[in-house]
């Protein structure tokens, strides 16, 4: 795993999708026990479009696993905001 991140930390695209087949279960589970089935497909792919904008800024301090459950997370609050806003127009 090491190797996959620090690959796709230089910008290889194949790594990265490694990493992402390696996580890709385990992510949606933790986001299914979060948010509808209508709304996991998004956000999943939002806390991916995240995960690889911000992995030049992943220092290592915490594990990938970490990391990244840390996004979907944040991703699924922004998620449930953007809908409150919505229901106050």
């Amino acid at each position: 795993e090491n190797r996959q991140i620090a690959a796709a930390t230089a910008g290889d695209r194949r790594a990265f999708d490694q990493l992402v087949g390696s996580y890709r279960e385990e992510l949606c589970a933790f986001l299914r026990r979060r948010l509808s089935d209508d709304d996991v497909d998004d956000v999943v792919q939002e806390s991916w479009v995240a995960a690889w904008n911000s992995l030049p800024n992943f220092d290592r301090r915490s594990r990938f696993r970490t990391w990244l459950f840390s996004i979907a997370l944040n991703k699924c609050r922004d998620h449930y905001r953007s809908r409150t806003v919505a229901a106050q127009r």
